[in-house]
C-alpha cells in the first residue's frame, strides 16, 4: 500500500466500499448490531490511548470532512440529513431521566 499511486488507492478503497455493501446488504439485524457494537468497543479503546493534540487533530479533520461533504450537499440530501437528525435527537431524548434533561446544554 506504501508504494500504490493515488488512482491505485482510489480504486482499492471503491472496491472495498462496495464489497463491504454488498456484505452488509446480507447481514441480519443482530448482525449489524452486533457489528457496530463491537465498532463502538474498537473506537473507545484506540480514542482512550489518544493524546490531546492526537484528539484535536482527529477533530479538526473529522471536521473539514463534514464541511467537505456538506458543501455538496443537494437541497434534498439536506433536509434528509437534518431530518434524520432531528428523529435521532427525539429518540435519544424520549429515553431521557428529568435529572439528564435538565443537565443537557441548552442548544436548540
Amino acid at each position: 500500500r506504501s508504494c500504490e499511486t493515488l488512482d491505485q488507492r482510489e480504486s482499492r478503497l471503491k472496491t472495498d466500499r462496495v464489497r463491504t455493501a454488498q456484505s452488509r446488504s446480507c447481514e441480519a439485524l443482530d448482525q449489524r448490531e452486533s457489528r457496530l457494537n463491537t465498532d463502538r468497543v474498537h473506537t473507545a479503546q484506540s480514542r482512550s490511548c489518544e493524546t490531546l493534540d492526537q484528539r484535536e487533530s482527529r477533530l479538526n479533520t473529522d471536521r473539514v470532512q463534514t464541511a467537505q461533504s456538506r458543501s455538496c450537499e443537494t437541497l434534498d440530501q439536506r433536509e434528509s440529513r437534518l431530518n434524520t437528525d432531528r428523529v435521532q435527537t427525539a429518540q435519544s431524548r424520549s429515553c431521557e431521566t428529568l435529572d439528564q434533561r435538565e443537565s443537557r446544554p441548552i442548544t436548540d
